[in-house]
């Protein structure tokens, strides 16, 4: 990822539109938000068939469209294999629980590399799921992050930590102990190395092959993970800035100068218009997106979290008698790239708390009460 950002544009700022995978992908293959696409757990948890998708207008434009999954949320289940042909669900076939990256990126070179040769400009989706729990790197892998010393017992529980062993700390019943904590960082960075090698494995192909030069790379992620922000893990029940802060990088020689890094706010839902541009294909109005290849500067990002309804009924399952009525709320949140505010619940009862992300990253001090004037011009941002 560094050899690309040297080559590309780095946007250090880019946020997410939701901290979970259906809502985010439907905003980033619609460039709609959550509220307009409607793919949030409290309305429906797909795609609508009616929506116009990324794939769909490229394909309309003469692209093959390839999809390629390790990720069971990304799947014609939940609307998202909308015009992708073909579409490849990897995770039905390939489970370990989930599949690799690197027999992913093979397939998708083999069918980038038959495209090319068929004369056919293409667009390939591929979503990778490292990092992602279970974090279960190679061992080759794991052997350069992890701390020396470590416990049989906790490193067998952090290779482990996953749904539904994970829910006691999702809902902030047991934290998991520090040392645990730094185990599961460790894991996560090992499986980013793991995926960074993939990635540049497949770039390296498409060099071999000509045609990397003239291919628009984009990687970026459609949530982060907390690792103990606040006592907190995992991606569920939290609009949290480590949330949606998401990596974007963009390779393309002519039209995004190599080495660059900008700092102002951009959103994954910026990406719908910025594909079609370079691809030369008409973008749709009405959108609530905006193209990253020109000036960037003044965006603002919001993002929404629906009634978690999925995880509740799971708390229900494996944790009777434990209350979580609490978190039975929605959750938006609007950012000027300086502020972050988060809003729990809707009307008289809403909550909202506001962090300055600056001199507090974690988002450990409200500053509501002492910053009302912020307050109310984020407030005034989000979508009703």
């Amino acid at each position: 990822l560094e050899r690309l950002a040297a080559d590309g544009v780095v946007f250090d700022s880019a946020w997410s539109t939701s901290s979970w995978t259906v809502p985010t992908h439907a905003s980033l293959f619609t460039g709609l938000l959550p509220h307009r696409h409607g793919a949030d757990t409290d309305l429906r948890t797909e795609l609508p068939q009616t929506a116009v998708t990324l794939a769909e207008l490229l394909r309309d434009a003469g692209y093959a469209t390839g999809g390629f999954s390790n990720n069971h949320f990304v799947s014609d289940e939940f609307g998202l294999a909308q015009c992708f042909t073909p579409f490849r669900p990897l995770f039905r076939e390939r489970q370990r629980p989930y599949p690799t990256a690197a027999p992913t990126h093979d397939e998708v070179l083999r069918w980038a590399r038959s495209q090319h040769e068929a004369g056919r400009p293409f667009f390939a989706f591929v979503n990778d799921m490292e990092p992602h729990a279970p974090y279960t790197p190679p061992e080759d892998v794991e052997a350069r992050f992890l701390r020396e010393a470590v416990d049989a017992g906790d490193h067998a529980w952090a290779r482990a930590f996953e749904f539904p062993l994970n829910l006691p700390a999702i809902v902030g019943i047991a934290p998991p102990r520090p040392a645990r904590l730094a185990l599961l960082g460790d894991l996560y960075d090992a499986e980013i190395a793991t995926l960074d090698a993939e990635i540049g494995r497949l770039l390296d192909g498409l060099r071999s092959a000509g045609l990397l030069d003239e291919t628009l790379v984009v990687v970026t992620s459609d949530h982060g993970e907390l690792l103990g922000e606040n006592g907190r893990v995992a991606h569920s029940l939290s609009l949290a800035a480590p949330l949606l802060r998401v990596p974007l990088v963009l390779r393309h020689p002519r039209h995004f100068t190599g080495g660059r890094r900008v700092p102002d706010v951009v959103r994954l839902q910026d990406l719908f218009p910025t594909v079609l541009e370079v691809c030369g294909v008409p973008v749709p109005g009405g959108i609530d997106a905006e193209t990253l290849t020109g000036a960037v500067a003044g965006r603002t990002a919001t993002a929404r979290l629906g009634r978690p309804r999925s995880i509740l009924a799971a708390c229900r399952r494996e944790l009777p008698g434990v209350d979580v009525s609490h978190h039975d709320v929605v959750l938006r949140s609007a950012t000027d790239g300086r502020h972050q505010l988060i809003v729990r619940g809707t009307g008289e009862t809403a909550h909202a708390a506001l962090y300055d992300l600056v001199a507090d990253p974690r988002g450990e001090t409200d500053l509501a009460a002492r910053e009302p004037a912020v307050v109310a011009r984020l407030r005034a941002l989000l979508p009703d």
